[in-house]
């Protein structure tokens, strides 16, 4: 394992990409990475394991797979160590199989957002606008975020329910307003 990069935060999805070098003494065919999780916090797309193809694999060549990565709620910021091993066919026909190789993978902190500077002017049976800002205080960015509106009390009803305030980097704020 050259290096890995994972994107998965606690309670959410992300990509970990997996660069791998072939270390043999000649060129490997037909490969197929197999990675595992033996902790129920972290999954492989929908399962525990996940496998990738290549044709052909030259000595000394960096590989990079990518895989799609699930942690739970119950996952914790920190590492995490998955099990990797590659089946292969040598050059002169014959097959073979690394031994078990031990891949690092960081899990982020989960997602954060805060809510500040919420304003309004409404007042009892009139329509007004309610605003503030939403700021990212999570690990990586927001693709697509929307603001939903809930009042557990049901004495205001928006004309939207959501607000789309489109993609936010770490630390980075919008502004939304619902009437």
């Amino acid at each position: 394992v050259v290096d890995t990069d994972s994107t998965a935060a606690v309670n959410g999805e992300g990509t970990l990409e997996v660069t791998m070098q072939n270390v043999g003494d000649s060129a490997a065919l037909d490969s197929t990475l197999s990675l595992s999780s033996s902790s129920p916090d972290v999954s492989l797309g929908s399962d525990e394991s996940s496998t990738r193809f290549v044709d052909s694999w030259e000595r000394g060549e960096n590989r990079t797979f990518e895989f799609e990565t699930r942690l739970g709620d119950a996952a914790k910021p920190g590492n995490y160590s998955l099990n990797a091993q590659v089946d292969f066919e040598r050059t002169d026909g014959t097959t073979g199989s690394s031994t078990s190789i031990t891949v690092p993978m960081r899990a982020l902190p989960e997602m954060t957002f805060d809510v500040s500077d919420v304003e309004s002017s409404l007042r009892v049976g009139e329509t007004n606008t309610l605003s503030g800002t939403v700021t990212n205080t999570g690990p990586k960015a927001a693709e697509n975020a929307v603001v939903t509106f809930e009042d557990p009390g049901s004495t205001i009803t928006p004309i939207e329910t959501s607000v789309a305030v489109g993609s936010l980097g770490p630390g980075e704020s919008a502004e939304f307003a619902f009437d």
